[in-house]
Protein backbone atom coordinates (compact mmCIF):
# COMPACT_ATOMS: atom_id res chain seq x y z
CA UNK A 1 0.00 0.00 0.00
CA UNK A 2 1.35 3.41 -0.97
CA UNK A 3 1.10 6.12 1.64
CA UNK A 4 -0.59 9.29 0.43
CA UNK A 5 0.08 12.68 1.82
CA UNK A 6 -2.73 14.71 3.29
CA UNK A 7 -3.31 17.88 1.32
CA UNK A 8 -1.84 20.91 3.07
CA UNK A 9 -4.37 22.63 5.26
CA UNK A 10 -5.55 26.05 4.22
CA UNK A 11 -3.90 28.91 6.10
CA UNK A 12 -5.77 31.06 8.59
CA UNK A 13 -7.39 34.05 6.95
CA UNK A 14 -5.26 37.06 7.91
CA UNK A 15 -6.68 40.23 9.43
CA UNK A 16 -6.77 42.81 6.58
CA UNK A 17 -4.70 45.69 7.94
CA UNK A 18 -5.61 49.05 6.42
CA UNK A 19 -8.89 47.87 4.88
CA UNK A 20 -10.69 51.11 5.77
CA UNK A 21 -8.46 52.84 3.20
CA UNK A 22 -9.71 50.50 0.44
CA UNK A 23 -12.62 51.35 -1.83
CA UNK A 24 -15.99 51.48 -0.10
CA UNK A 25 -18.46 49.26 -1.96
CA UNK A 26 -21.72 49.69 -0.05
CA UNK A 27 -23.41 50.06 3.34
CA UNK A 28 -26.46 48.36 4.79
CA UNK A 29 -28.57 48.21 7.94
CA UNK A 30 -29.79 45.00 9.52
CA UNK A 31 -33.00 45.78 11.36
CA UNK A 32 -33.54 44.23 14.78
CA UNK A 33 -36.00 41.40 15.05
CA UNK A 34 -39.32 42.30 16.69
CA UNK A 35 -40.57 38.74 16.63
CA UNK A 36 -40.63 37.27 20.17
CA UNK A 37 -40.70 33.78 18.64
CA UNK A 38 -37.34 34.55 17.02
CA UNK A 39 -35.76 35.28 20.38
CA UNK A 40 -33.12 32.61 20.16
CA UNK A 41 -29.42 33.02 20.91
CA UNK A 42 -28.69 33.06 17.15
CA UNK A 43 -31.40 35.66 16.39
CA UNK A 44 -30.37 37.79 19.37
CA UNK A 45 -26.78 37.66 18.16
CA UNK A 46 -27.69 38.93 14.69
CA UNK A 47 -29.00 42.36 15.62
CA UNK A 48 -28.62 44.66 18.59
CA UNK A 49 -31.73 46.40 20.02
CA UNK A 50 -31.60 49.06 17.28
CA UNK A 51 -30.00 46.88 14.62
CA UNK A 52 -26.60 46.69 13.00
CA UNK A 53 -24.94 48.59 10.17
CA UNK A 54 -22.27 47.36 7.82
CA UNK A 55 -19.75 48.88 5.48
CA UNK A 56 -18.17 46.78 2.73
CA UNK A 57 -14.62 47.48 1.54
CA UNK A 58 -12.70 45.89 -1.35
CA UNK A 59 -9.02 45.84 -2.24
CA UNK A 60 -7.92 46.60 -5.84
CA UNK A 61 -8.11 42.96 -6.95
CA UNK A 62 -11.65 42.66 -5.58
CA UNK A 63 -12.65 45.85 -7.42
CA UNK A 64 -11.35 44.18 -10.59
CA UNK A 65 -13.56 41.19 -9.73
CA UNK A 66 -16.64 43.37 -9.33
CA UNK A 67 -15.94 44.97 -12.72
CA UNK A 68 -15.17 41.76 -14.66
CA UNK A 69 -17.26 39.20 -12.77
CA UNK A 70 -14.10 37.15 -12.15
CA UNK A 71 -12.52 37.63 -8.72
CA UNK A 72 -8.78 36.93 -9.06
CA UNK A 73 -6.42 35.37 -6.52
CA UNK A 74 -5.69 37.91 -3.80
CA UNK A 75 -9.09 39.63 -3.95
CA UNK A 76 -10.19 40.58 -0.43
CA UNK A 77 -13.62 41.77 0.73
CA UNK A 78 -14.31 43.07 4.22
CA UNK A 79 -17.65 43.67 5.92
CA UNK A 80 -17.22 45.92 8.96
CA UNK A 81 -20.22 45.47 11.32
CA UNK A 82 -21.27 48.00 13.96
CA UNK A 83 -24.03 48.12 16.57
CA UNK A 84 -26.49 50.96 16.01
CA UNK A 85 -27.07 53.16 19.04
CA UNK A 86 -29.84 55.64 19.73
CA UNK A 87 -28.43 59.16 20.09
CA UNK A 88 -31.25 61.61 20.54
CA UNK A 89 -33.43 61.59 17.42
CA UNK A 90 -31.02 59.49 15.35
CA UNK A 91 -29.41 56.08 15.19
CA UNK A 92 -25.62 56.26 14.95
CA UNK A 93 -22.70 53.91 14.58
CA UNK A 94 -21.79 52.43 17.93
CA UNK A 95 -19.13 49.88 18.84
CA UNK A 96 -17.80 47.39 16.32
CA UNK A 97 -19.50 43.99 16.41
CA UNK A 98 -17.17 42.13 14.05
CA UNK A 99 -15.06 42.23 10.91
CA UNK A 100 -15.97 39.64 8.23
CA UNK A 101 -13.26 38.79 5.71
CA UNK A 102 -13.35 36.90 2.38
CA UNK A 103 -10.02 36.14 0.70
CA UNK A 104 -9.81 34.66 -2.82
CA UNK A 105 -7.18 31.92 -2.63
CA UNK A 106 -7.20 28.51 -4.30
CA UNK A 107 -5.88 26.91 -1.10
CA UNK A 108 -9.42 27.22 0.32
CA UNK A 109 -10.75 24.52 -2.03
CA UNK A 110 -13.34 23.27 0.47
CA UNK A 111 -15.03 26.69 0.38
CA UNK A 112 -14.96 27.38 -3.34
CA UNK A 113 -11.59 29.14 -3.40
CA UNK A 114 -12.61 31.67 -0.76
CA UNK A 115 -11.22 31.87 2.76
CA UNK A 116 -13.70 33.16 5.34
CA UNK A 117 -13.20 34.61 8.81
CA UNK A 118 -15.06 36.75 11.32
CA UNK A 119 -12.90 38.69 13.76
CA UNK A 120 -14.66 39.50 17.02
CA UNK A 121 -15.22 43.18 17.84
CA UNK A 122 -11.91 45.10 17.59
CA UNK A 123 -9.73 42.00 17.91
CA UNK A 124 -7.28 41.09 15.16
CA UNK A 125 -6.79 37.60 16.60
CA UNK A 126 -10.09 36.43 18.17
CA UNK A 127 -11.71 34.34 15.42
CA UNK A 128 -15.36 33.31 15.32
CA UNK A 129 -15.19 31.03 12.23
CA UNK A 130 -11.87 29.19 11.91
CA UNK A 131 -12.38 25.60 10.71
CA UNK A 132 -16.20 26.02 10.67
CA UNK A 133 -16.14 28.11 7.46
CA UNK A 134 -18.15 25.61 5.42
CA UNK A 135 -21.13 25.67 7.79
CA UNK A 136 -20.86 29.24 9.04
CA UNK A 137 -20.12 31.02 5.74
CA UNK A 138 -19.80 29.03 2.55
CA UNK A 139 -23.16 27.23 2.66
CA UNK A 140 -24.94 30.58 2.58
CA UNK A 141 -22.54 32.18 0.08
CA UNK A 142 -23.30 29.44 -2.46
CA UNK A 143 -26.64 31.26 -2.92
CA UNK A 144 -24.58 33.84 -4.85
CA UNK A 145 -22.73 31.22 -6.92
CA UNK A 146 -23.57 33.12 -10.14
CA UNK A 147 -21.50 36.02 -8.74
CA UNK A 148 -18.64 33.83 -7.47
CA UNK A 149 -20.21 33.64 -3.98
CA UNK A 150 -20.15 37.45 -3.52
CA UNK A 151 -23.45 38.99 -2.37
CA UNK A 152 -22.57 42.67 -2.78
CA UNK A 153 -22.55 44.58 -6.04
CA UNK A 154 -20.34 47.56 -6.92
CA UNK A 155 -22.54 50.38 -8.20
CA UNK A 156 -21.15 53.30 -10.19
Amino acid sequence: MIATENPPSAPEVPFPDGYRMWQHVSSAVLKPTNDPAASTPKADDLAAPHGLMSNIYANEKAIEGYRTGDFPEGAVLVVDWFVLEERGPMLAQGPRKSVNVMVRDARYAETGGWGFEDFNRDSRTERNVGPKAVQMCFECHTKAKDRECVFSVLKP
